[in-house]
């Protein structure tokens, strides 16, 4: 039990808006990338190679 825990302290937000649900994705194997850092270049495009890959998209957003 934490110290706080033990205090009774109760967690509160700043704000009154709920946070965004959790995204819940299909359960997949973990992986790792093995870069080669002495030929990257920092153009990060086996960053967008990996995204298209594996299907991945940034959410987009509502003001």
């Amino acid at each position: 039990m934490s110290s706080l825990q033990s205090l009774d302290i109760a967690a509160r937000s700043a704000t009154t808006v709920s946070p965004p649900d959790i995204r819940h994705r299909p359960q997949v194997q973990e992986v790792a990338k093995l870069i080669d850092v002495s030929a990257c270049i920092g153009c990060k495009a086996c960053q967008v190679a990996c995204m298209q890959w594996n299907d991945l998209r940034d959410e987009v957003g509502t003001n």
